[in-house]
């Protein structure tokens, strides 16, 4: 049995998803699993082993002409799939799935034309979080199951491989181990061109910094592709005054070579504090203490929130702000409270699950 599943989105998005492929996989274990993504977010498939293959098709490409549909129907068509299932929610998945010509249609109900084409039509419920939103796709596949959460497949070669690169960062200056925290900053890019500011100023990213390595604390800096103005931003602000740190600054940008090595990097870290981002929910995923920045996105729907993770949204009446040295709106948070709450999570932190703890083991 072959089973196409279609995701499109970003790589959040993608390990939002996973719960849905586990259950499938749980009941269905000698079912093909393919994934079709967008070619932004093919890296999922070095995150999870439930997924069998990835094929990708740009669906965000500006204009969509006539011919680029028919290329999608016959990348569907072409993996001859006996089930076909769309997290899609617009009137238009329907038709697609339909002129696949695959036997077993799964989609979302966008109306009475999903109810003809389809072989299942589930409700679509907007009003929890996204990864059991998507998991009400497998009702119609006929599986009963509870949604898991997310969870990802750790690479041991990363792991090993990023635990020697930190290695090699204490000895160039000495370092002792710290407990460590993980700062994400950045935001894709497609975010900003739609408008969707989840960023947080450069100037506070770098402030907070200061102040971490001012408690004798271990900070790695952490960044994406899209990142690098950001980045660039940051470390120059914190060069500005060298000699006045008592923690150990290091900086991880460009020197990790696959999503698994920031995988691995989180997985050794106590605290990652980050904004809405792929980064926060694969760090949801990994179980990590989490401080998340949210804009204008209702964190209930994207991050399970407990006392290991913690959504800090901007007040509808802050809206968002041009600071006078940033080149985009930013979400406005104070400092001061993303700081205490920073100090509060790490506070929560059990000599367990420490990354001293992990080091010595």
């Amino acid at each position: 049995m072959r089973l196409l599943a279609i995701n499109f989105g970003g790589l959040g998005d993608e390990v939002l998803f996973l719960p849905t492929l586990k259950s499938v996989r749980q009941a269905h274990p000698d079912w093909e699993i393919t994934l079709l993504v967008e070619p932004r977010s093919k890296a999922i498939a070095q995150l999870s082993k439930t997924i069998d293959k990835i094929i990708c098709f740009d669906i965000k490409k500006q204009p969509l002409l006539p011919a680029d549909y028919i290329e999608l129907i016959q990348l569907l068509r072409q993996g001859k799939y006996d089930a076909v299932l769309s997290s899609g929610s617009s009137s238009k998945v329907s038709a697609l799935l339909f002129l696949s010509g695959i036997k077993t249609r799964v989609g979302y109900d966008s109306g009475a034309m999903s109810h003809f084409l389809l072989s299942k039509a589930v409700k679509l419920n907007k009003e929890q979080y996204a990864a059991y939103m998507y998991h009400d796709l497998v009702r119609g596949l006929g599986i009963d199951l509870s949604p898991s959460s997310p969870q990802i497949d750790l690479d041991q070669k990363a792991l090993d491989s990023m635990c020697r690169f930190l290695d090699q960062e204490r000895k160039k200056v000495q370092a002792k181990e710290r407990r460590l925290v993980l700062i994400h900053p950045g935001s894709s890019k497609l975010a900003l061109q739609k408008g969707i500011y989840k960023t947080w100023s450069n100037n506070n990213w770098a402030e907070l910094l200061k102040r971490l390595l001012a408690m004798d604390l271990e900070v790695l800096l952490c960044g994406g592709p899209d990142d690098d103005d950001c980045i660039k931003s940051i470390v120059e602000k914190l060069e500005a005054e060298p000699g006045k740190h008592q923690g150990h600054f290091i900086n991880a940008y460009g020197k990790t070579s696959s999503i698994q090595d920031l995988v691995a990097l989180m997985q050794v870290s106590d605290l990652v504090v980050c904004v809405d981002s792929a980064p926060m929910h694969i760090a949801a995923a990994l179980q990590k203490r989490i401080v998340a920045i949210f804009g204008p996105t209702d964190p209930k729907k994207l991050l399970l929130e407990s006392d290991r993770a913690v959504a800090l949204r901007e007040t509808p009446e802050g809206g968002t702000y041009a600071n006078s040295l940033e080149s985009e709106p930013c979400v406005q948070i104070p400092l001061d409270i993303v700081y205490q709450t920073v100090l509060d999570q790490l506070n929560r932190v059990s000599v367990q699950e420490s990354s001293l703890e992990f080091h010595r083991n």
